[in-house]
C-alpha cells in the first residue's frame, strides 16, 4: 500500500550521440555536452511496488512546489481516490510546505 514519488530531468539534446577524437591507439576524449539552452524535460512519476506506475507526466521545465502539486491533483490523487496510502517522497523542497500538507489532508492522507 505504498507509493513513491521521485522525479527525474534532463537535456534532450544531452541524449543525442557525441564524437569525439584519439589519434590511432589512443582513448578518446570526449568534451561534454555542450551549452545548456533551458528547454529541460522534467518526468515526475508515482510508483505503487504492487502494481507498478500508476501516475506520472512529463513537461518542460524544473519541478517546483506549482508544477508538483499540479501532479498531486491532476494525476496522482485521481488514480487513488477513496484508497488510503503511504506516499513516500524525497527531501526536494517542492514536496513540502504548507500547501502540500493541506492538499494530502484534503485527500485524506
Amino acid at each position: 500500500m505504498m507509493i513513491d514519488i521521485d522525479e527525474a530531468s534532463f537535456y534532450p539534446h544531452d541524449t543525442q550521440r557525441k564524437y569525439g577524437y584519439a589519434p590511432s591507439g589512443c582513448k578518446a576524449v570526449w568534451k561534454g555536452y555542450g551549452p545548456r539552452d533551458g528547454h529541460r524535460v522534467t518526468i515526475i512519476m508515482a510508483v505503487d511496488i504492487n502494481v507498478g506506475c500508476i501516475a506520472k507526466w512529463s513537461f518542460v521545465g524544473n519541478t517546483n512546489k506549482c508544477m508538483f502539486l499540479l501532479f498531486l491533483q491532476l494525476f496522482l490523487f485521481p488514480q487513488i481516490r477513496g484508497q488510503r496510502r503511504c506516499i513516500i517522497m524525497d527531501n526536494v523542497s517542492a514536496h513540502y510546505g504548507p500547501g502540500v500538507d493541506t492538499l494530502f489532508a484534503m485527500y485524506g492522507h
